[in-house]
C-alpha cells in the first residue's frame, strides 16, 4: 500500500496539470510511472486524462496492482480505463480518461488530441533514475 504522502504528491500532480493545460505531468510513486494531463473544453468542462505504466517491466505483483487502484482513486479517475486492463499486457501502458461530474467522474473515450498529446508525452518523458 501506499503512503499518505505518495497519495498527497499524486493528488498535488493533478494540480500541477490543471495549471499546464495540455502538458503530461509525469510522478514515479511505488512500482508505476504515472502521468495526468488536462484539457479545458467549452471553456468550462475539464477533460481529464491518467496514464500509468509499471517502471519494472519483467514482473508485477499483487500489491502493485492494488497500489494503482489507490493512484487511480487519488487522480480522481474512473476505475475502468479506456481499454480494460484484462485486454492488454501488463507492461502496456493503461490510459483513463474522464470528466469531472456533479457525482464524479464520467468515463470518456480518448479524444484523438489528447490520444495524441499522450503519445507525444510517453515518447519524450524523462526516464526514470
Amino acid at each position: 500500500m501506499l503512503a499518505e504522502r505518495e497519495l498527497r504528491n499524486v493528488r498535488a500532480l493533478k494540480s500541477e496539470a490543471r495549471l499546464a493545460l495540455g502538458q503530461v505531468k509525469w510522478l514515479s510513486v511505488g512500482a508505476w510511472r504515472i502521468g495526468v494531463s488536462c484539457m479545458i473544453h467549452d471553456g468550462e468542462i475539464v477533460q481529464w486524462a491518467f496514464s500509468a505504466q509499471l517502471l519494472d517491466r519483467t514482473h508485477s505483483t499483487e500489491q502493485d496492482w492494488a497500489a494503482l487502484g489507490q493512484l487511480i482513486t487519488a487522480v480522481g479517475a474512473p476505475f475502468d480505463p479506456v481499454t480494460p486492463i484484462a485486454q492488454t499486457k501488463p507492461t502496456d501502458v493503461h490510459h483513463w480518461a474522464w470528466v469531472d461530474g456533479p457525482d464524479g467522474p464520467i468515463h470518456l473515450t480518448l479524444q484523438p488530441e489528447l490520444v495524441e498529446t499522450i503519445r507525444e508525452a510517453v515518447r519524450k518523458r524523462p526516464k526514470p533514475s
